[in-house]
């Protein structure tokens, strides 16, 4: 988890590509603090199960998605519906540095890296 109190855009992705699994902007909610706690630790428990095997084998796309968190799979429910990063914060009550954090997290767990192989993955399950 990323905690600042003086955030960007850049920063946010930098955090993202380090490891980080939430980037909170001060001042601090301890809710959301808490929720996003939550959810690193599911994140991280997801993400240990995930694993190729020696012969190769990729994981079903059908698994890759269970590895979603519940807020990452809100934003994902929300791209695939056509919403923009901002609409979507403004839907889920979040920055629109987190929704991108949000979408980066997801580009990586899934394995796509643009929005037309998300949406492809994620309309032929």
């Amino acid at each position: 988890m990323f905690l600042t109190g003086h955030g960007d855009v850049p920063l946010a992705v930098q955090a993202m590509k380090a490891g980080a699994v939430d980037f909170i902007q001060k001042p601090l909610d301890e809710h959301r603090l808490v929720v996003a706690v939550m959810n690193a630790l599911k994140s991280n428990d997801a993400n240990n199960m995930l694993t190729e095997s020696a012969t190769g084998t990729t994981t079903p796309p059908s698994e890759k998605l269970a590895l979603l968190s519940r807020r990452e799979r809100d934003v994902l429910d929300h791209l695939v519906n056509g919403k923009a990063s901002r609409e979507i914060a403004i839907l889920l009550s979040i920055s629109i540095k987190t929704v991108e954090f949000h979408r980066a997290n997801i580009r990586e767990k899934l394995g796509v890296t643009n929005l037309p192989e998300l949406l492809r993955l994620v309309l032929t399950q």
